[in-house]
């Protein structure tokens, strides 16, 4: 059996391996799993392993990660598939896989392919029945907390799940704010609530902690600019429902909700008006001397006003 693990839900890809891998392991022992990494290994060896015949044990498991790092592995990928004996298991590890390449046509039918995709629906219902498998608890309106200031990225979330338990088994925002960091992308979506909120101090608070914290202009600018494109595209979806716009774009369900709340009094020539302003913005910032610092807060304050 030949299966590939590709996605970017990095935490349930990784659960998936683990269970793979410690299923065959209480069956043939340690000794019969083989790890590969094919960026760093030449693709004869990754042939021998994948195709030699078991030594001192019935079956064997050969796990090789990244195989796309290596051109040549690509290039025998086919056939080396094909040549996989009986007593052999493999298992193809590449999160993030080019679906215009041959190697994914090849994978996707020779193999049992399995992927993994972040989700967006259900979020807080997922982030409480991990929490409960740590034998904590947490609220509905603390775990959406936790998902707007941590982000989307089921690994990461797992990993601050696992450490506000092991703190406290009963998680609220004061323990997500003590021993959490808050994603750039939150803090970004915030800054637009407080701007469009006709909020300015919070705007600017929101701001100037970020670059306390050492994000740097260019790095607000890019989140400001991806945030300004998912409100195009809500706002030119109209009244297309989420699914609808999720099906059509790359956003997802999460973003989109999200999205609508700071685009309900908006029209697409606002939001390009603001793309035009920022866009500016950043032109000037790397053709001629410019204070980028005091240009994005004033950006963001003559949003709020």
């Amino acid at each position: 059996m030949v299966i590939t693990l590709t996605g970017d839900n990095g935490y349930a890809l990784g659960k998936e391996q683990e269970k793979l891998v410690s299923d065959f392991e209480k069956k043939h022992g340690q000794l019969s799993i083989e790890r590969l990494d094919a960026e760093e290994q030449d693709c004869d060896n990754i042939a021998q392993a994948i195709t030699a015949l078991p030594f001192l044990v019935a079956k064997k498991l050969v796990i090789v990660s990244n195989p796309e790092a290596n051109r040549d592995l690509l290039d025998r990928l086919e056939s080396i598939i094909d040549e996989v004996p009986e007593t052999n298991e493999v298992i193809f590890v590449q999160p993030k896989i080019d679906k215009r390449q041959n190697y994914f046509k090849i994978l996707n039918k020779k193999t049992d392919f399995r992927a993994f995709n972040s989700q967006s629906d259900n979020m807080t219902s997922w982030i409480k029945s991990l929490a409960k498998e740590q034998n904590a608890n947490i609220s509905d309106a603390d775990a959406r907390y936790l998902l707007d200031r941590v982000g989307l990225n089921q690994l990461l979330l797992a990993n601050e799940i696992n450490k506000l338990a092991l703190y406290d088994t009963n998680i609220t925002r004061q323990t997500i704010d003590l021993l959490t960091q808050e994603s750039l992308q939150g803090t970004v979506f915030q800054l637009l609530e407080a701007a469009f909120a006709k909020n300015p101090k919070r705007a600017t608070i929101l701001y100037e902690q970020q670059r306390l914290q050492k994000v740097e202009p260019q790095a607000i600018i890019g989140m400001l600019a991806w945030q300004l494109q998912a409100m195009a595209i809500v706002v030119a979806a109209g009244n297309m429902s989420t699914n609808e716009i999720a099906a059509k774009t790359k956003l997802k369900p999460y973003t989109i909700n999200k999205t609508k709340n700071i685009v309900k009094n908006m029209n697409l020539k606002d939001v390009a008006n603001l793309v035009n302003k920022l866009t500016d913005i950043d032109y000037k910032s790397k053709t001629q001397s410019y204070n980028l610092d005091a240009a994005l807060l004033g950006y963001i304050i003559e949003m709020a006003n």
